[in-house]
């Protein structure tokens, strides 16, 4: 080797180690190794659905972006600007993170990483990383929230053998402050002609998760700021962390308590309130405008629409503060509106194939609230509860109990309107 080559090597190696040198230090967590979560009687590897029930994706059929309400309020616009910081925040040891914790901040696992370029916020997780639990005790059907994160060394428990694991995926903020804005005859309506049954908890309508086992959004965020991130807040249940870390006094005496204000909660939850719906795609052309109406007209024939209710109007006026719990999420912008969110939000049996063996809420172990159709061109290969669908077809087909029906009726159409169909699901 010769001279010049030999000094250009060893600059390299000086630029290497001093870059090595001065990278700022990561912060000290301990990971837990994700377990196998294959869902019980999962297909990953179906063949894809056939190339007659997969449609095209033509014009500028595409994702929204995560955008505000229109027509807001400057005072309004920044509530929702501050609530989306905090959102984002990533989140410290020394402001009260875990001490077992699954993220650092709630964009971790509600986004939809880059569509067309862009993160958008609040929407589709990407990951099961949040929503893991497991069980191997019969009378524990609720389990234990897997945490695969920890701060100064703190021991992760080991998930035992032979046990229950269920997944469940992220849902969509998008549009979340109009479900909450739906009044709760409007839902409860709904059992008299899908046959869903309503998640009721002391007289009160449970509303959002996999399970309708979350009443409102100001019941999510504390809840979430409590199991995913570790963070304690004033709420009544949510005070005092589950397990106390042995750190430094220095490092105790710095930490708030508890860890988040009230004012912290209530911005993150104006911030999602305030989350615009998902847009629907816009066809560029006359024959996709009429396909996706032929699709609609199929998704009713055969029966979806009982269960995926496509139309609400918002309530009129705003409650009383008390009524929605402590933090009332019925901005003007949410009142009086019609939504097309494609659900009931009740409860169905949805057979034994969906059935992990874990409950939420009131719900028994086959049954799952039916989720909003709205935004789901977005979801990609995650689509059911958990994640184990890898397209729209494949998530008819798990369709059991209840909707054993209208699986039957999607399997008995021709490949031409099952591509009628899926397109216009897939304009949603």
């Amino acid at each position: 080797m010769n001279k010049k080559a030999s000094r250009f090597i060893s600059c390299v190696l000086l630029l290497s180690l001093s870059v090595f040198c001065i990278a700022p230090m990561a912060p000290k967590e301990v990971h837990a190794a994700q377990p196998n979560t294959r869902p019980k009687n999962g297909n990953h590897g179906q063949a894809p659905a056939p190339a007659s029930s997969r449609p095209g994706k033509g014009g500028n059929m595409r994702p929204g972006v995560a955008t505000p309400l229109p027509n807001l309020t400057a005072q309004q616009m920044a509530l929702f600007q501050e609530g989306k910081a905090l959102f984002e925040k990533h989140f410290m040891d020394n402001e009260g993170l875990g001490p077992r914790f699954n993220g650092r901040s709630c964009i971790e696992c509600h986004h939809n990483p880059m569509i067309n370029g862009v993160q958008t916020i609040g929407g589709f997780g990407a990951g099961y990383r949040s929503n893991l639990r497991f069980h191997n005790e019969p009378t524990d059907l609720t389990g234990t929230l897997f945490h695969e994160k920890a701060i100064r060394n703190l021991p992760l428990p080991p998930i035992p053998d032979a046990s229950l694991i269920s997944k469940r995926r992220p849902f969509t903020l998008l549009g979340a402050g109009m479900i909450d804005a739906i009044s709760d005859e409007a839902i409860l309506a709904n059992q008299a002609t899908s046959g869903g049954r309503a998640a009721m908890v002391d007289g009160q309508l449970f509303r959002f998760g996999s399970q309708a086992h979350v009443k409102s959004l100001f019941d999510f965020v504390v809840g979430a700021l409590f199991a995913e991130l570790g963070l304690t807040s004033p709420v009544h249940g949510f005070t005092s962390e589950p397990v106390n870390p042995d750190l430094p006094l220095n490092l105790q005496s710095r930490i708030p308590q508890p860890n988040v204000t009230m004012d912290t909660v209530q911005k993150m939850v104006d911030f999602i309130a305030l989350l615009a719906p998902p847009v629907p795609a816009t066809p560029a052309t006359a024959q996709q405008v009429a396909d996706i109406r032929s699709g609609e007209q199929i998704f009713r024939g055969i029966g979806c629409a009982r269960c995926h209710v496509p139309t609400y109007q918002t309530r009129a006026v705003a409650l009383p503060p008390g009524q929605m719990g402590p933090s009332p999420v019925v901005w003007p912008a949410l009142l009086n509106k019609e939504i097309r969110p494609y659900s009931d939000f009740l409860l169905h049996n949805l057979g034994s194939t969906l059935d992990d063996g874990v409950t939420l809420g009131v719900a028994r172990s086959f049954e799952y609230r039916t989720p909003p159709l709205w935004g789901v061109q977005s979801r990609h290969n995650i689509l059911m509860h958990d994640g184990r669908a890898n397209n729209l077809h494949h998530a008819i087909l798990y369709h059991g109990g209840e909707a054993a029906g209208s699986r039957r009726e999607y399997l008995s159409l021709n490949g031409a309107n099952r591509h009628l169909l899926i397109t216009f699901l897939e304009s949603l």
